[in-house]
């Protein structure tokens, strides 16, 4: 193993002590994590990304322009000789593969979904409503599977995740695309509202599988579900949404309340503005 491989491995304090206060990978590293801030990651997250970023200072060998995705890949591929954790070795490559992102800056994800929910994009309307409940209401695929009838409220014009515990305003989008999948089949209380062709709600995998196949159609291969929900957290915080309801629209309150509560779920009524202005 090389000595630059040998040096990626060592403690995060140890490579930071070898990064003097100022220089690039320090003003990266800082940027980077107050791009996480804003999109809702808590401040532990923040601060293990930040750590295992640093990883990669001295793999690179450079400044962080010359992070290739060979680097990123070398660098997965030691922690997972190490013997590290799998819940380790998987955010060590979460951490990885965003700031690889990051530091590309794929014009492809700027506005990546106005694009996907354009009258003229290639998905049809069942494509476009997975779209629509990940980046216009914020729900987790795994929330989305257990979404049925019962869970859209028309009339109010708010969805309600029995998974996740929140309360999410409908975009006007969103409302609509709901109202044209009701005229074909309407909505009846306990059938979900994502079928797979056996008229049975879908496993998390399925829809996986699924957004893959929508980003590869439209050409942004690197989207992701949660980076779609993390880049409208994103916006909504750019607009002037406090940080707590930002934590809450994407299902990050854990520890404590951070939403006006209805019943035992989390209303976020009070950002309807807000959310209106994600397209």
């Amino acid at each position: 193993m090389s000595s630059a491989v040998m040096a990626a491995l060592a403690p995060a304090r140890e490579v930071r002590s070898d990064v003097v206060r100022g220089d690039v990978w320090g003003e990266a590293v800082a940027a980077f994590s107050r791009l996480l801030l804003l999109r809702g990651y808590s401040r532990f997250t923040v601060r293990d990304y930040s750590s295992d970023v640093f990883r990669l200072a001295k793999l690179v060998g450079g400044p962080p322009l010359g992070l290739r995705a060979e680097h990123v890949a070398e660098a997965a591929c030691c922690d997972r000789s190490s013997g590290l954790a799998v819940q380790t070795q998987r955010r060590r490559a979460s951490a990885y593969a965003m700031f690889h992102a990051w530091m590309r800056q794929d014009p492809a994800l700027n506005g990546a979904l106005p694009r996907l929910l354009a009258a003229d994009s290639p998905l049809d309307l069942n494509e476009r409503l997975l779209v629509a409940l990940t980046g216009l209401a914020g729900l987790r695929l795994s929330e989305i599977r257990h979404l049925e009838g019962r869970d859209i409220l028309l009339r109010t014009q708010v969805l309600r995740s029995r998974q996740g515990w929140r309360i999410v305003p409908l975009h006007p989008e969103l409302l609509r695309l709901l109202e044209a999948h009701t005229a074909q089949r309407p909505l009846h209380s306990f059938r979900a509202l994502v079928m797979g062709p056996c008229g049975y709600s879908v496993h998390e995998r399925t829809l996986h599988g699924r957004f893959r196949r929508i980003a590869q159609r439209c050409e942004v291969p690197t989207l992701t579900p949660d980076l779609l929900r993390r880049t409208s957290a994103e916006k909504l915080r750019g607009i002037g949404t406090p940080q707590t309801l930002v934590r809450a629209f994407i299902g990050q309150e854990r520890t404590q309340p951070l939403a006006p509560r209805s019943g035992q779920f989390a209303d976020l009524s009070c950002i309807r503005d807000k959310i209106r202005q994600l397209l």
